[in-house]
């Protein structure tokens, strides 16, 4: 399920998105300030059917790919994102905290990871790459939190036990915990 990086370990790719409700505002303002370049343009003699489709389209595009990152994790447990003039690179084992608030599992906000020295937020809105070379053929998801992003969670978890995870629940692939046996109570 994992391919290979450049330094000969496995690692897993993802894309992730805006939340779906931040997209299509960013779409909106966007369109939005395309449109007096759509009045000139058909002003001037541009058939509207043409266009039409280009301010769309430059719309749609921007918070679908030029507003995407890239999220790598490596077998040896660093997280690497990149996207938007950032290039936030940590290892793992320092997470104390992944939270999702409740707005931002309806899709108005992202998930913070924490961790003692630092932070950042991630968007939850995330495809799994199983091809890196090939990102933008993967389709995007329409929902705010995808199973690739509770994917990546829980394997973050895995590398570290230890940190704490709020409002995500486990993907559905992931074993669900033994109940306790009569003996432990």
């Amino acid at each position: 399920m994992a391919q290979s990086d450049e330094a000969g370990g496995r690692s897993l790719h993802y894309r992730a998105y805006l939340p779906p409700y931040i997209a299509a505002l960013i779409t909106v303002v966007v369109a939005s300030a395309l449109f007096p370049l759509y009045w000139l343009a058909t002003q001037a003699g541009t058939p509207s059917y043409l266009a039409s489709p280009i301010v769309v389209s430059v719309a749609v595009l921007v918070p679908s790919v030029l507003l995407a990152r890239d999220v790598v994790l490596t077998n040896d447990g660093r997280l690497t994102v990149t996207g938007l003039g950032q290039h936030i690179e940590v290892e793992v084992r320092r997470f104390t905290e992944i939270g999702l608030s409740a707005g931002a599992r309806r899709g108005f906000g992202f998930a913070r990871v924490r961790w003692n020295d630092g932070g950042f937020r991630i968007w939850q809105t995330m495809t799994y790459l199983p091809d890196p070379r090939h990102r933008f053929r993967g389709t995007r998801p329409s929902r705010g939190v995808t199973e690739d992003f509770r994917g990546l969670v829980y394997r973050l978890h895995l590398i570290n036990p230890e940190v704490e995870i709020r409002g995500i629940e486990p993907p559905a692939w992931a074993p669900t915990p033994a109940p306790p046996s009569a003996a432990d109570r």
